[in-house]
């Protein structure tokens, strides 16, 4: 491989114009986080009706952290991660909150060389692709992947979808995700432009100014910023000069 891997990425996460009208704070949550020998990355989308639907999204972003950790360590098969998500998220939630903080989840997480993890519950949209080729694609009502109910303290983790995805020595890779108030925008099989065009926008800032452009992206989806909260992550891996 000549040259360097280098990766780039932007995240943010906006209040939808109806949670600022009421005075209801952003029920999504994200993280991403670079830990030398992985990269994970989480978007998460409260389920509206529940009162503490932000504290779900909070909780499973930072149970995924976890979680993608240990099985980096190898203290978790990849059978047992979404078990693992499923019960630190409902640790991180009060008892007596639990019954009423259901969230959606989509997760990535990039280990070294070896392989590209996946995983989602509940709807959004996550598109991955290594070497330009689709790993990945799924979107709300996507049968081919799965996505069934949101996640629940009071659930299992049966409607996860967690899929590996081995890499090659200096393998590009591509990961764009978001939450519904993107998703449900995206013209069904034009997810690979949406990931692309969002994608531009790491080309053309530096990097300590990418989330803000993405966060400008986001308040003024739709006509004039639609309703609901959004939040995205997108992400590169490429071979520099």
């Amino acid at each position: 491989m000549e040259g360097r891997l280098e990766e780039k990425h932007a995240c943010a996460t906006v209040r939808g114009k109806f949670h600022e009208k009421k005075g209801i704070v952003n029920q999504d949550d994200l993280f991403y986080a670079e830990r030398g020998d992985h990269t994970v990355m989480c978007v998460a989308d409260g389920v509206g009706s529940h009162e503490f639907a932000a504290e779900g999204s909070h909780s499973v972003v930072r149970a995924v952290a976890d979680a993608a950790a240990a099985y980096v360590r190898g203290e978790l098969s990849h059978g047992a991660v979404a078990d693992d998500i499923t019960r630190r998220y409902a640790d991180g939630v009060p008892e007596e909150h639990r019954s009423a903080a259901g969230t959606t989840c989509i997760f990535a997480c990039v280990i070294g060389d070896a392989e590209l993890m996946i995983g989602q519950i509940g709807d959004g949209m996550c598109y991955a692709a290594i070497d330009g080729e689709p790993v990945y694609v799924s979107r709300k009502d996507d049968d081919f992947s799965n996505i069934v109910d949101a996640l629940s303290a009071e659930g299992n983790s049966a409607s996860w979808t967690v899929r590996r995805f081995p890499l090659r020595q200096g393998a590009g890779i591509r990961v764009f995700m978001a939450t519904d108030g993107i998703s449900s925008d995206v013209i069904p099989g034009r997810e690979a432009a949406c990931a692309g065009y969002f994608a531009e926008l790491l080309r053309r800032c530096p990097g300590d100014t990418a989330d803000g452009e993405l966060e400008s992206i986001l308040k003024m989806w739709g006509e004039d910023g639609s309703d609901d909260d959004k939040t995205a992550i997108v992400y590169e891996r490429r071979v520099s000069a």
